[in-house]
């Protein structure tokens, strides 16, 4: 594997209860965890965040606003060894429909 830092986008997207939605994955050792991904070249970061939001759970994303950016070096949690830049959104959704796909098991919307 070639050594570099993986940039990749997740979403805390809350519902119009206010609720937000976790979802459970064992690529983090069955984490409850928001859903997102890898940004691919010269995608730009919040079409890499709807994308993978749409990909991972169905919903389609509105008023995208920027929340965190971590690091994370070889971390324990994830399956493999990486070295990953988080950066985290804060959006909504108007539906309700979630469809999970195979990188997460569960879903929960909590408050």
């Amino acid at each position: 594997m070639e050594k570099q830092v993986e940039v990749t986008v997740s979403a805390i997207i809350f519902n119009s209860k206010h609720e937000v939605l976790l979802c459970q994955s064992s690529k983090w050792n069955n984490q409850w965890v928001i859903p997102g991904g890898h940004v691919e070249y010269s995608e730009k970061l919040e079409d890499a965040l709807k994308r993978e939001v749409l990909e991972e759970t169905g919903l389609n994303v509105r008023d995208i606003s920027i929340a965190s950016l971590q690091e994370s070096i070889d971390s324990d949690s994830f399956h493999q060894p990486r070295h990953m830049l988080f950066i985290d959104y804060f959006c909504n959704t108007d539906e309700v429909d979630v469809q999970l796909n195979d990188e997460a098991d569960r879903f929960e919307w909590v408050d």
